[in-house]
């Protein structure tokens, strides 16, 4: 399967114009296999049908939406442990997994402790106060936009006081600085 994409840079502009394997179109999308692991195909296929991956200083990428069937992601599997097992690890995962969010949640929970019920909670509440800022951002009124903005710094603020101290203990068992 070819796949054309365009990778978002790091920073500043300049898209570069990319045609390659789905191997290399995963490998390309940032984040995607943190801790090694490699996500299931319903939450690969949410984030394919997204079309875009921007991780803002860290790059990205954007390309017409698409999925993927068993098969294929059988053979994306095997390709990418071929490449390395030790880099690429299949894991069972709760089937409540099946967007990107709900895959971040779990493999935080999977890898570093936190609790996925309740770093689930506060991300969605912090997201709900997103969108609604964006929302009003695009009808123009500004001044309930900056309402929603500061209701999704109080929340954010929430949701790091909840899931630093497990990163701090992941960090410390890991001797990362």
């Amino acid at each position: 399967m070819k796949i054309k994409y365009e990778k978002l840079p790091c920073v500043g502009e300049g898209i570069i114009p990319v045609e390659g394997d789905i191997v290399q179109f995963v490998q390309d999308l940032p984040y995607l296999f943190s801790f090694d692991l490699i996500p299931p195909i319903e939450v690969l296929n949410d984030i394919f049908k997204s079309g875009l991956e921007d991780a803002g200083m860290s790059g990205g990428c954007q390309w017409e939406p698409f999925t993927i069937n068993q098969e294929e992601y059988d053979d994306l599997i095997i390709s990418l442990q071929d490449l390395s097992k030790d880099n690429y690890k299949v894991v069972v995962v709760p089937k409540w997994v099946k967007t990107k969010a709900d895959w971040h949640i779990w493999k935080s929970e999977y890898e570093i402790g936190i609790p996925a019920e309740e770093h689930y909670k506060l991300w969605r509440e912090n997201n709900k106060w997103e969108k609604l800022e964006k929302e009003a951002r695009v009808k123009g009124d500004e001044n309930l936009a900056m309402r929603y903005h500061l209701k999704a710094i109080e929340s954010g603020n929430k949701l790091v006081e909840f899931t630093e101290p497990y990163i701090r203990k992941y960090h410390k068992k890991k001797n990362i600085c």
